[in-house]
């Protein structure tokens, strides 16, 4: 997914500092550890891997991000997960490639099928 970098100006003590914002759908770093987009209670978030916590904003390795801007009518029709449990994505896709595994497919192949 794209993302686009916004700033945000703001004012602590009298002193203006800038924050660079990541807009994103989600992302994958190389440690394995994944933010993706989520909706709880009509909102946008992010749901963070390393805690399947819901947040509106996540900072990691000294960057910010939060979910992209969506107009409410492209909103109203997006199908994204929604609150109560949700796994993150990679292990879902861990699951599905047992589940054809387990059916006689064999690994390579199921691999290829799930990825």
């Amino acid at each position: 997914m794209s993302q686009l970098m916004g700033l945000n100006e703001f004012d602590i003590f009298n002193e203006k500092k800038t924050e660079v914002v990541n807009e994103t759908g989600g992302k994958v770093f190389p440690d394995g550890r994944c933010i993706e987009l989520f909706t709880h209670d009509g909102h946008l978030g992010l749901l963070d891997s390393s805690n399947n916590s819901f947040n509106e904003r996540i900072e990691y390795q000294g960057q910010t991000y939060v979910p992209p801007t969506i107009h409410p009518s492209l909103l109203k029709i997006l199908r994204l997960p929604t609150g109560g449990i949700c796994d993150s994505t990679a292990n879902n896709f861990k699951h599905i490639c047992t589940l054809f595994m387990e059916r006689g497919i064999s690994e390579r192949a199921a691999k290829g099928l799930t990825y």
